[in-house]
C-alpha cells in the first residue's frame, strides 16, 4: 500500500516515478530544441530523425525503471537499457549530447558495478573525443560530458533509492503481520492460561459440591461461592489481556498456588530461596504454573512440594505431587507440550528440565545455571508464542 501524497517523505516524493519522468523530459526538451536549431545545416529528414530517436531514448529510459521497480527479468532490463543506450549514441553525431546522461544511468542500471564503471567510462571518453572534434569551447568539452556523468548518477540513485524504499515499505508491512500476528498468540495463550486453570479449578469445586448437595448443603453451598469468586477472578483477569502480556512473578505465582491447593485440600509444602535475576524468576513461575495445572488436570493429589533453593552455580527447582498413578495415565508421563515448550526455553539457557514418575510421586526437576550470561533474545515476558500447555 503506497502512502497518500500527503504523507510521502521527502525521500519518497524524489524516487517516484515522476521525479525520472521530469528529468527525461527536460533531456529530451534539450535535445529537440538543438535538433530544431540545426535545421538549416542538418535538413529536415535528419531534425525528424533525431527528434524520433530522442523519443524512443527518453520512452525506452522510463520502461527501464519501471521494470526495475517492479522487478521484471533480468533479461528484460538489459534489452531496454541497450535500447537506451543504442539510441543516446545514434543522438551524438547529431549534437544530442543531454540524452548520454540517460544512457549513462542505463549502464549503471542494468550491468554489474565493475562492467558498468568500465563502460561508462568509455562512453564518456567516446563523447569527450567526439566534442573535441566539433567544438574548440574548452568550457563545452569539460561541462558537456561532467553533466552527462552527474545526470547518470542522479538518475541511477533516484532509481535505487525507489527500489529500496519499496523494499522497506514491504517489509514494514511485514513486520506488521508478524507484530498481528504475535499479538494473536499473545492473547491466546494468555486466554489459555487463564481459562484453563479457572476451568479447572471450578470442575473441582463443582463435583464436590455435587457429591455434599445433598448429605451436607452447607459444605456444598461453600463450594460453589467458592466456584463464583474464580469465575469473577476469570472474568477480571480476561478484561487485562487487551491491554498487555499476563505476566506473573515468582512470588505471585507461589500465592496463586497456595490459595488454589487451600481450596481444594491439597497440603502444599513450600521452600523458596530468593532469585535475584528476573528474568529466572519469570522462568521459574511459567514452570511452577505449568506443572500445578498439569497436576490438576491429570491426577488428584493429596499432597504437593514446591522447592526452590540456589546452589554455587545453579538454580535448581523441583515440583513434586503424590498423584503419579493418574499423572501418568493423563500425561504419559511426559508433562505434556507446555513444559516440552518450556524445556527449550531453559535449553536456551544451557540449563535442563525434566518431568518423571518417582517411586508413587511425579517430579518436575529443573536445573537452571546463575551465571550463564543474559540472552535477550529469551524473552518471557513477551516472547513465549511457542508455550502451547497441554490442558
Amino acid at each position: 500500500m503506497r502512502a497518500s501524497k500527503d504523507d510521502m517523505s521527502l525521500g519518497e516524493v524524489l524516487a517516484s516515478e515522476w521525479t525520472s519522468l521530469i528529468v527525461a523530459s527536460v533531456m529530451t526538451a534539450q535535445t529537440v530544441s538543438s535538433q530544431l536549431s540545426q535545421l538549416g545545416s542538418l535538413g529536415p529528414g535528419m531534425v525528424a530523425a533525431g527528434i524520433v530517436v530522442a523519443l524512443i531514448c527518453a520512452g525506452s529510459f522510463l520502461v527501464l525503471r519501471h521494470q526495475i521497480a517492479r522487478t521484471a527479468s533480468v533479461r528484460a532490463q538489459r534489452l531496454t537499457g541497450g535500447i537506451t543506450l543504442l539510441t543516446s549514441l545514434l543522438l551524438l553525431p547529431l549534437s544530442g549530447w543531454s540524452m548520454v546522461g540517460l544512457g549513462v544511468a542505463a549502464i549503471l542500471l542494468t550491468l554489474p558495478l565493475g562492467l558498468a564503471g568500465g563502460l561508462t567510462l568509455l562512453l564518456l571518453g567516446t563523447v569527450t573525443a567526439i566534442i573535441w572534434r566539433v567544438d574548440a569551447d574548452p568550457l563545452v568539452r569539460v561541462v558537456i560530458p561532467t553533466v552527462a556523468l552527474l545526470v547518470g548518477l542522479v538518475l541511477y540513485a533516484l532509481t535505487r533509492l525507489a527500489v529500496t524504499l519499496d523494499e522497506l515499505r514491504i517489509a514494514r508491512e511485514h513486520m506488521a503481520r508478524m507484530q498481528v500476528n504475535a499479538e494473536r498468540f499473545r492473547i491466546s495463550r494468555d486466554l489459555h492460561d487463564i481459562m484453563g486453570r479457572t476451568l479447572i479449578t471450578a470442575s473441582l469445586r463443582n463435583q464436590t459440591a455435587l457429591r455434599l448437595i445433598e448429605k451436607r448443603p452447607d459444605q456444598a453451598r461453600t463450594h460453589l461461592e467458592h466456584v463464583q469468586e474464580v469465575l469473577s477472578q476469570s472474568q477480571s483477569q480476561l478484561r487485562t489481556i487487551t491491554s498487555g502480556p499476563s505476566v506473573v512473578v515468582l512470588e505471585e505465582e507461589l500465592a496463586s498456588v497456595r490459595e488454589l491447593c487451600g481450596r481444594l485440600g491439597i497440603d502444599l509444602s513450600v521452600a523458596v530461596d530468593e532469585i535475584a535475576e528476573n528474568q529466572q524468576d519469570l522462568l521459574c513461575s511459567a514452570v511452577l504454573r505449568e506443572s500445578v495445572t498439569n497436576m490438576l488436570k491429570h491426577s488428584r493429589p493429596r499432597r504437593c512440594w514446591v522447592s526452590l533453593r540456589r546452589e554455587s552455580h545453579e538454580v535448581v527447582q523441583t515440583i513434586i505431587n503424590d498423584g503419579c498413578r493418574q499423572a501418568s495415565q493423563g500425561s504419559g508421563g511426559t508433562g505434556g507440550t507446555g513444559l516440552a515448550a518450556l524445556g527449550r526455553q531453559v535449553a536456551a539457557r544451557q540449563g535442563t528440565l525434566r518431568a518423571y514418575p518417582s517411586s508413587d510421586k511425579f517430579v518436575v526437576m529443573m536445573r537452571l545455571p546463575v551465571d550463564v550470561p543474559r540472552d535477550e533474545a529469551v524473552d518471557l515476558a513477551a516472547g513465549r508464542e511457542e508455550l502451547a500447555c497441554d490442558y
